[in-house]
């Protein structure tokens, strides 16, 4: 072997060298790029972990809330009800006093005392006067002639028949 050669030899040693450790140092880099993108992903998980824990207690606290409103509106709703409900009993039973009879008792009052008020307030020769009648009795007639006040005259004027004269039932009372 020659100097050259074993300089050759030598050069070419040193540039295996050289190359082996550019090979390890690359290595050791994207060993170390690796284990990086490595601690990322872990922390990334951690991350999202932690991320899906406080959506779960936001949703979670979000639901309470609407649990807690929704019954809070049925017990309102239950009250509103409960309210209207005696509204409602209470409105029947002030119902329940205006029986048929008592309609028709109030109503038979008030035309007695339309009909006395009438014959009070209109004088005998005015009455005679208006109606061109020969007598109260048949002016009354005449003014509530078909009208249910008409069937009460005769209870009203003290049993005459419209004419004037007495009826049979207010003979029986003299």
């Amino acid at each position: 072997m020659t100097a050259q050669s074993e300089a050759r030899q030598a050069k070419i040693v040193i540039e295996a060298q050289d190359v082996n450790d550019n090979l390890k140092l690359v290595l050791t880099k994207v060993g170390a790029k690796a284990e990086e993108d490595e601690k990322i992903r872990f922390n990334e998980l951690k991350i999202q972990e932690v991320l899906d824990k406080i959506t779960g207690a936001v949703l979670a606290r979000a639901a309470k809330s609407m649990e807690q409103e929704i019954s809070f509106n049925e017990k309102k709703q239950k009250l509103r009800t409960d309210e209207l409900m005696v509204q409602v009993d209470a409105a029947i039973k002030q119902g329940e006093i205006f029986t048929p009879g008592l309609i028709a008792a109030l109503q038979r009052f008030g035309d007695d005392d339309l009909l006395k008020t009438a014959v009070t307030a209109l004088g005998p020769m005015a009455a005679l006067k208006i109606a061109g009648g020969d007598s109260i009795a048949n002016v009354l007639q005449n003014i509530f002639k078909g009208s249910s006040l008409e069937k009460m005259l005769p209870t009203v004027l003290g049993g005459t028949n419209g004419s004037g004269k007495p009826t049979a039932a207010a003979h029986s009372k003299q």
